[in-house]
């Protein structure tokens, strides 16, 4: 016999036959705009082709009109206000003691809670120690650059006086610090 066809159906009456299709609705049966299936009777807007929806209330029809706020409702910049005024309410934590100093070549150690001097020379970093104020470390580095660089080089302390204020100053500070310390706790 000769091979069947590509595709080939199979008889009606065959046992793995696909259920015949179900037969077309009598003419005039199906309403205007009907689903076949019959899943939604007067198409996808029947809902609203038999309820209309209420009309506009009157002044509201006007495109790109504005809509107006319930009553009690802030407007934009109200709570922009608000949220501003809240913000500047929260009492802000104590910022960080900074990782550098104002002066050249001083950083701060936070592991020691110290100050530290470095000087770089000929891409060579020297280590200068630890001081526990930042002119002490200035100082060193200042001596260290002298040395290392000569009178040319930018340096934190012109004269002896000059260290001698700031260092005045430094203890000043740190004095106000511990009281005020002491004084929250």
């Amino acid at each position: 016999p000769p091979p069947p066809p590509p595709y080939h159906t199979p008889p009606a009456d065959y046992p793995g036959a696909p259920p015949p299709p179900p037969p077309p609705p009598p003419p005039g049966s199906e309403r205007d705009g009907a689903d076949p299936a019959g899943r939604h009777p007067g198409g996808p807007y029947s809902y609203y082709q038999t309820h209309p929806l209420p009309p506009p209330p009157p002044g509201s029809a006007i495109p790109g009109a504005p809509i107006p706020a319930p009553a009690g409702a802030k407007s934009k910049a109200a709570k922009a206000k608000a949220k501003a005024k809240a913000k500047a309410k929260k009492a802000r934590a104590p910022r960080r003691k900074k990782m550098y100093s104002d002066y050249i070549g001083v950083t701060y150690n936070k592991t020691h809670a110290k100050y530290q001097a470095c000087i770089t020379h000929y891409r060579k970093q020297h280590y200068l120690g630890r001081y526990r104020l930042a002119v002490d470390a200035a100082r060193a580095y200042d001596e260290s650059a002298k040395l290392l660089k000569g009178a040319g080089w930018k340096i934190n302390f012109g004269s002896e006086e000059e260290y001698e204020r700031a260092k005045r100053r430094e203890m000043e500070g740190l004095e106000e610090e511990q009281s005020g310390a002491a004084g929250g706790d």
